[in-house]
């Protein structure tokens, strides 16, 4: 039987207080899952990695539709600077992902 489900590893984030390039190192690592038109499913982590992977696939397939199941929206108001576990779907949003 021919292997369906492939654990791609981790996406190694060795900067410390650093989101801006841990951002850039996960968009670029599902950027090149997304340009081989593969499906993706992350588990893990902190959710503000969904912003970068949200990120990854607009690139590939323009502006896309995500449907969260939380208890908070994670919109926290976002100044453009500050990211973190809140505000990262304003941040989507705000740049037409």
């Amino acid at each position: 039987m021919k292997k369906k489900i492939f654990d791609l590893g981790d996406v190694a984030l060795p900067y410390a207080n650093n989101n801006e390039k841990c951002i850039e190192d996960i968009t670029s690592f599902y950027s090149k899952i997304a340009r081989a038109n593969k499906p993706v499913v992350s588990i893990g982590g902190d959710h503000s990695i969904t912003y970068p992977l949200l990120k990854a696939h607009a690139k590939k397939y323009g502006p896309i539709t995500l449907i969260q199941f939380d208890a908070h929206c994670d919109t926290w108001t976002d100044d453009g600077k500050r990211f973190d576990h809140g505000t990262m779907f304003a941040r989507a949003a705000n740049e037409g992902i």
